[in-house]
């Protein structure tokens, strides 16, 4: 009978227990990131770009990634603000966006 677990497993715990879940999940430790907007590189603002644009400005990059920036945080904090209240709890991810 397989019981999911590693045989040091069963013998720390016996063979009939089981291990109990992590329950709330804690505090989000990671470092705050920052600067990621300049992996938006030169080409990928390019492939963005409609079918008709055949040169792009070298200062339309920067203003794009500033309305990417916008743009991106509006929708994570619609998908905070909806999880939140679809499970009546808050989510960790919402205090990252600055």
């Amino acid at each position: 009978m397989w019981s999911g677990y590693s045989r040091q497993q069963r013998q720390d715990d016996g063979p009939w227990k089981r291990r109990q879940g992590l329950g709330k999940v804690g505090e989000a430790s990671g470092k705050v990131l920052r600067d990621n907007i300049q992996g938006i590189t030169k080409p990928a603002i390019r492939r963005l770009a409609r079918r008709g644009v055949k040169r792009i400005s070298g200062l339309i990059y920067e203003e794009t990634r500033g309305v990417l920036k916008v743009f991106l945080e509006n929708v994570i904090r619609d998908a905070v603000t909806y999880t939140e209240h679809a499970k009546g709890r808050p989510s960790r991810y919402g205090r990252r966006l600055r």
